[in-house]
Parts: C-alpha cells; structure tokens; sequence
C-alpha cells in the first residue's frame, strides 16, 4: 500500500511538472481582464446595453419634427395642328417640388413616458452588466486564491511527510538496537501512509482548482498557464518601517 500511493504520487507529480514546462504565468489581473473580455455571459450584456442604448436615443428622437420633402418632373410630348394644315410637334416639361413637416403638440405624455421607460431599461441594463462583472470578478478571485490555498496545502503535507520519513528512519535505528518494539515502526510507517495520501489529494485539489479557474475564464480544453503567486512584504520589514 505505501509502494502504491508512492507511486502515485510521484506519477502526479511527474505530471506537473512536464504541463509546468513552457506555460504562460497569468497574475490575478490578467485573469480578471481576460474574463471581462472573454466572458459569454457579460458580451450578452454588453449586446442588451447597446440595444437599449439605441432604443433610448431613438425614444428622444421621436419628439423632434418629422420633415418630408418631394420632387416630381413631368414631360408631355405631342403634336399640334398648325398652318396649312400641317402639324407641329411640341412638348411640354413641368416640375414640381413640396415640403411638409409636422411635430407632436400633445398625445397624453406618451412620448415622455416612453422616454422614460427607455431610460430605466437602460439603467437596468448597465446594472445588470455591472452585476455580471462583479460576479465573474469575486468567481475568478475566489478561484485564483483557491489555487493558492491548495498549493500551500501541498507545501504543508509534504513538509510533514519529510518529517514523518525522519521519524521512521530514527524509529528503524531503535528497533534494530532493540530499544523499541517493531510495532513503534509499523505505527509510525502507517502513518507515513495516511501522509503520502494526504499529499495526494492536496495536489488533486490543486488541479481540481486549475479547472475551476479554467472554466470561469472559459478557456479551451487545449490550453493552460500557472498563476502567480504573489509576493507578500516581510513582517519584519514592515515593523522596521514603522
């Protein structure tokens, strides 16, 4: 059972660190950005904020005068009787042009209803794209410190593993001395088991978070990147300043 979570933890960590190899380091910025951009669920929004964007400009235009203008040409060819009784051929060309305009007085406030209507569907609108970026902004950030999380998780548990392989190599000296029972070193190397598993799942956790990361930024299958990790100020550097 040791050999086994052995070898497999060290098949995952195989794995990681050849897709580790040439990948793209994207900050927590860059993935907000690139949602922004990406994202299919705030492109509909920004689609609904210039439909209703259009349909309030086109609310305030009804209000302007309405102008009309046409022009009509009319040509009558002919012929006419003339002296000696011969006929004359003649023609005729006429133009004609008109321009009306009329403009609402008063229809019941429905223009300036309609205005308004158009104006509060367009603020809805704008909230509702602000609201869908926010969302994809604490989902990409929950993600991202999920990430984060795990790696450390993955630190911790292979720091207790070293550990526990001191103990059991401390523990083995005791016992071929015979200054403790096999039954320390049995304890001890099960408990190495449970770790070695525990550093299993840490990294399953990280990769579970990678994907989770992956499909808030709606990124193909066929691609992939490591986050940055950011760089915290040392405690004592900050109580020096102060």
């Amino acid at each position: 059972m040791k050999q086994l979570v052995s070898l497999i933890a060290a098949a995952l960590m195989l794995v990681i660190f050849t897709s580790a190899q040439g990948q793209e380091t994207w900050s927590l910025q860059k993935c907000i950005d690139y949602a922004i951009q990406n994202n299919i669920q705030i492109k509909q929004q920004v689609l609904n904020t210039e439909y209703y964007n259009n349909q309030h400009q086109q609310a305030k235009y009804n209000r302007l005068p309405n102008l009309n203008a046409g022009l009509q040409n009319n040509m009558n060819y002919g012929r006419n009787p003339g002296a000696n009784n011969t006929y004359e051929d003649v023609s005729s060309n006429a133009t004609s042009g008109n321009l009306t305009t009329n403009i609402t007085l008063w229809n019941g406030f429905v223009l300036t209803n309609s205005i308004k209507m158009a104006d509060m569907d367009l603020r809805a609108s704008l909230e509702d794209m602000k609201k869908a970026k926010d969302d994809i902004m604490l989902n990409i950030a929950a993600a991202y410190l999920e990430i984060l999380f795990a790696q450390e998780l993955v630190t911790v548990s292979e720091e207790v593993l070293k550990v526990t392989q001191l103990q059991i190599d401390r523990t083995g000296k005791l016992v071929e001395a015979g200054s403790l029972a096999k039954g320390s070193l049995l304890e001890i190397e099960a408990q190495f088991a449970r770790e070695e598993l525990d550093v299993v799942n840490a990294q399953n956790r990280v990769q579970l978070a990678y994907l989770s990361l992956y499909q808030f930024l709606e990124l193909p299958s066929t691609e992939s990147f490591k986050i940055e990790k950011p760089v915290l100020p040392e405690i004592g550097a900050n109580m020096t300043m102060i």
